[in-house]
């Protein structure tokens, strides 16, 4: 799934078509996409895209507000009027034509994305941590999201905390695995175990570690691609993930794959030592 940098990546290459006029639209003939109008749409212009986590909030000129998800396998492209071909498309779910004749095509080979319009941003967007991206990073926030309210302290394991969009917002599985070998924390340890200056070091690792990833165009590991085409560069900086079986790049013990929450974690278990 795209990560917090890579639906950076796309919000970017979209702003291409802000202010641009949308002449035509189109959507799949499927429960997701069939609830759309095309009169919603046409006459319209984007207004700004935002993101916050892994979604992306599209304004629109007449008022309206759409939530955008990737999903898992969901992208954008945008192609000028003479290399657009229907034909070429394998999934297309939204295609949107605007009135310099540019297409612009959302593709999402196993639906998990969503294109929804909404009256007011949801719960999951209003009550999200801090994001791993913004400048105005809030450390203080962070720590206490990651402690817990009440008297009884957060007792899981980091490595799942940190998939927590409450806690703090745009990490998922690949960079979680990347910062905590960066911070050289294990990702098993309880968060409880976790001072607060080891817990700053990590956040600067994940902050780190996605300003690299952002810089690199995000990861392609498989569908990811840019809004104009190109693939991610990141999964050839990676120090841990994917990386089972070779050797650490710090101490040359084998990286080692462990299922944690359902998902691939992973680490060193000699650099990072519970």
């Amino acid at each position: 799934m795209p990560e917090g940098p890579e639906v950076e990546v796309v919000r970017r290459g979209l702003l291409q078509i802000v202010e641009k006029e949308i002449s035509d639209a189109w959507f799949a003939d499927h429960p997701k996409y069939r609830i759309l109008s095309k009169n919603q749409f046409v006459g319209n212009n984007v207004k700004n895209i935002a993101r916050y986590g892994k979604f992306l909030v599209w304004k629109f000129e007449d008022g309206l507000t759409v939530v955008n998800h990737l999903g898992m396998t969901g992208i954008w492209r945008l192609f000028s009027a003479d290399s657009f071909d229907w034909k070429s498309l394998r999934h297309p779910k939204i295609v949107f034509g605007f009135v310099n004749a540019e297409k612009l095509v959302f593709e999402d080979v196993r639906t998990f994305g969503k294109f929804e319009i909404v009256r007011e941003l949801p719960s999951v967007i209003q009550q999200m941590g801090p994001d791993i991206l913004k400048p105005n990073f809030d450390m203080n926030k962070f720590i206490s999201n990651i402690r817990g309210k009440g008297k009884n302290p957060r007792r899981q394991q980091i490595g799942k905390l940190l998939l927590d969009q409450s806690i703090i917002a745009g990490c998922g599985n690949i960079y979680k695995s990347e910062a905590l070998f960066l911070a050289k924390i294990n990702p098993f340890c309880p968060a409880d175990k976790i001072s607060d200056e080891d817990l700053e070091r990590l956040a600067n690792a994940l902050i780190s570690v996605a300003k690299m990833a952002l810089k690199s165009g995000g990861s392609t590991l498989r569908d990811f691609s840019s809004v104009e085409g190109y693939n991610g560069l990141m999964q050839n900086k990676f120090n841990v993930y994917g990386k089972e079986g070779s050797a650490c790049i710090d101490c040359g013990n084998k990286i080692e794959r462990v299922v944690q929450g359902g998902r691939s974690t992973f680490f060193c278990r000699v650099c990072q030592n519970l």
